[in-house]
């Protein structure tokens, strides 16, 4: 296991396993720890992304919050519920050889940690759980916009041994926030050890039976939106950590148009130490970016950011979703420096490698001797070097923008033939300032 602390995640330390990213927030004062599981199951996104807004957006001021928000990483890329068999099944028994072996391992890990309380695994379900049968959509066999128990109670004391009674409050509290009447939420419970059905080898069963407290919330895929999905997936999680007596702080409010915008975030990408980009409206193919031919170091503040790299691209994806294909223009690295100066709107500022700027009606970089500026999109023919040369957005081609708005440009150092850096041009109306 690595451990990473994330200047984005300023509230975050980022514990990466082998197979899945696991983030913990720990708060100022001492309580109980909560831990969560998103997208064991690859096609259902209301959970991953809930997960990805808890380790993006929550602070924790009392107790713990625990969050896996990519648990199955491949069959999320695929947007697959599993590529190797459905892995929900395997807590019970798995063979050796089967390619989910360490996944399951390091699942079990968190799952029997001393410092855990309670397990939350987040999924999308089929239909509107209801008592009795309306019709294919509405009845007993749905698992759809339900808290999810395996039993009533625990077999052993504990601090949440009620599972019945905690996961009704959770759905009662979930009722108060309906987006539409028909979204209503309901217990289901499996009564897994009576009936000796598959979720005998679900996770939450798994956690049962190490006396750890485990639920899992099951919104609808009939929702029509994933931001949906998500807004009550939250409003679940909430509720979960009121219960416990967990603190928090979000940086947003949650009504569903919040959570739609947030859900839409692609945050950014540091790739190599020497391109930094913000990842917002990015067009489908960016041309002739400067990386290396293969190992490319990418870091992406989005706990659902992945790429996946061949020869001559970079395929840039947030959960499910692939958002950009980067064109390698094969370069070798360079340390030219961190800071190069800038007269930005005529004031003299100091630029950093790699960063973004904004600007209103011109920049002109000035660098050491023997560095050669390339701005993607200027028009002029004349100069091969862009250094000393004022660069307002009238100069440039707004096809070759990195963003589908036209705004954002790129500013590329060199140093001979060696890559330096990059600086994204971004150019702002003057409202905007």
């Amino acid at each position: 296991m690595r451990i990473f602390t994330l200047s984005l995640l300023l509230t975050s330390i980022l514990f990466s396993f082998d197979n899945f990213d696991f983030y913990k927030k720990e708060g100022n004062v001492s309580g109980a720890t909560l831990l969560i599981f998103g997208g064991i199951h690859g096609n259902e996104p209301g959970g991953y992304f809930a997960a990805s807004i808890l380790a993006q957006h929550y602070t924790i001021t009392k107790g713990n919050l625990w969050i896996v928000p990519n648990t199955n990483k491949d069959s999320i890329l695929h947007y697959k519920r599993s590529l190797h068999g459905d892995m929900n099944r395997k807590f019970s028994n798995i063979s050796n050889s089967d390619k989910d072996l360490d996944t399951i391992k390091e699942i079990k890990e968190l799952i029997t940690s001393q410092e855990v309380d309670l397990v939350l695994n987040l999924h999308d379900g089929h239909g509107f759980f209801r008592q009795k049968y309306q019709n294919t959509i509405f009845n007993p066999g749905a698992w759809g916009q339900t808290c999810v128990i395996d039993q009533i109670k625990l077999d052993n004391n504990h601090s949440f041994a009620d599972l019945g009674c905690i996961a009704q409050k959770v759905s009662d509290k979930l009722n108060q926030h309906l987006l539409q009447e028909h979204h209503g939420f309901n217990v289901r419970n499996t009564k897994t050890k009576k009936k000796n059905n598959e979720m005998k080898h679900s996770l939450t069963y798994f956690a049962i039976n190490h006396n750890k407290p485990s639920f899992a919330i099951e919104t609808s895929k009939e929702l029509r939106t994933t931001s949906q999905k998500v807004y009550y997936q939250l409003r679940a999680i909430e509720a979960f950590m009121q219960i416990m007596g967990i603190q928090y702080k979000r940086d947003f409010e949650l009504d569903s148009k919040n959570v739609k915008d947030i859900t839409k975030s692609r945050g950014k990408i540091a790739i190599n130490n020497n391109i930094s980009l913000n990842l917002g409206n990015l067009r489908k193919i960016l041309r002739y970016i400067p990386l290396q031919s293969n190992k490319n170091r990418l870091y992406f503040s989005h706990p659902l950011g992945r790429a996946v790299e061949a020869d001559g691209f970079i395929d840039i994806y947030i959960g499910h979703k692939k958002i950009s294909r980067f064109k390698k223009a094969i370069f070798p690295l360079l340390e030219c420096g961190n800071n190069f100066e800038a007269i930005i709107d005529g004031n003299k500022k100091s630029i950093h490698l790699p960063s973004e700027v904004r600007i209103i009606d011109d920049i002109v970089f000035n660098a050491p001797q023997g560095h050669r500026l390339n701005v993607i999109g200027y028009t002029d023919v004349r100069y091969k070097n862009e250094l000393g040369i004022k660069i307002a957005k009238s100069s440039l081609i707004k096809r070759f923008s990195v963003d589908t708005e036209g705004q954002r440009f790129r500013a590329e150092f060199y140093k001979g033939d060696t890559f330096c850096g990059m600086v994204i041009l971004n150019y702002v109306a003057r409202n905007n300032e």
